[in-house]
């Protein structure tokens, strides 16, 4: 039998069966004592880090008001094409929206993308 420790596997171990390969147990794993408070003393933001990945927290934080890409690419000191990768990524989650005025896309937070970083999501 395999033991496989899950840190998303939350209330009882689960069995994998498939006749041809060797029982699977999936387990919970439990935080270390205190990871979770670390991770709030940290700020809303560091746990918008944690799920997200800190460029991508970074970028939503910076959109405090309508930016363009290159406007974004700038502020975070990256690279035009890896700030709109950034930005494709957060938008399918629906964090920022983008809308076109004129020879410009600007990129703002949703509703979603303001409560994320502050904590405030339920």
């Amino acid at each position: 039998m395999t033991l496989i420790p899950a840190y998303f596997c939350v209330r009882a171990p689960l069995v994998l069966v498939d006749e041809t390969l060797p029982p699977v147990l999936v387990y919970p794993l439990s935080p270390a004592p205190g990871r979770l408070e670390r991770s709030r003393n940290g700020g809303p933001a560091s746990c918008a880090a944690q799920l997200i990945g800190a460029s991508r927290a970074r970028l939503l934080a910076l959109l405090d008001g309508p930016m363009t890409t290159t406007g974004i690419a700038a502020a975070l000191d990256l690279a035009p094409s890896t700030a709109g990768r950034h930005l494709s990524v957060l938008r399918e989650a629906g964090l920022p929206v983008s809308r076109r005025e004129g020879t410009h896309v600007l990129h703002h937070r949703t509703r979603l993308g303001e409560a994320l970083p502050a904590g405030t999501v339920r």
